[in-house]
Order: C-alpha cells, then structure tokens, then sequence
C-alpha cells in the first residue's frame, strides 16, 4: 500500500526555511539536502510503520540519511500528516505543540 503524503504548512516553513539557510551556504548543499528530505519522504509513502510511535501516541521520527534532521509525522487512514521537520538539536517544545 502506498499512503498519501500531507505536509502541513508548518512542515513546508521547516523545509523552506532550512533550504534557506543551506542556500546562503552553498547550493549544492541546499541540493542535497532537498535530495535527502524527498528520498526520505518516498520510502515513508511506502513504509511508514517501520518507524516506531515517539510521543503523543501517535508521532513518529523518520530521520534523514545523510543530515540531521527528522521528519515528524503521523498515520491517519491512508494519510501521512507531516507537521514538522526539525534538526535534532531543536528542543522537543518546539515540535510538541504542533498537530
């Protein structure tokens, strides 16, 4: 079963906002970023319970390859309802108060 990907607008200002950042680094380094995060995102539409409930009884953490960021997300129905994706060095309040 192949699930349907939600990205909340809060998820989308992560993302924007991190590209952002890496951009004034260096483009290549927004690109792979941008690889990373996408890659991820099509092996949770296929596998989104390989992933272990974290908090809320419902969210889950699907870190990125090769940065060091995590995807948060939850399983409704056929859905996955992504409503953050934050660097782990982030503190958890940040990301608790979001649905």
């Amino acid at each position: 079963m192949t699930y349907n990907i939600q990205v909340s607008e809060t998820a989308l200002i992560d993302v924007l906002e991190t590209l952002a950042w890496y951009d004034e680094i260096s483009e290549k380094l927004s690109r792979r970023f941008e690889i990373d995060l996408n890659s991820k995102l099509k092996f949770l539409s296929k596998y989104p319970e390989n992933f272990q409930v974290r908090y809320l009884r419902k969210m889950r953490v699907a870190p990125l390859a090769i940065f060091p960021y995590g995807i948060h997300f939850y399983i409704t129905g056929n859905a996955i309802v992504v409503v953050g994706v934050f660097h782990y060095s982030l503190s958890p309040k940040r990301w608790k108060n979001r649905k």
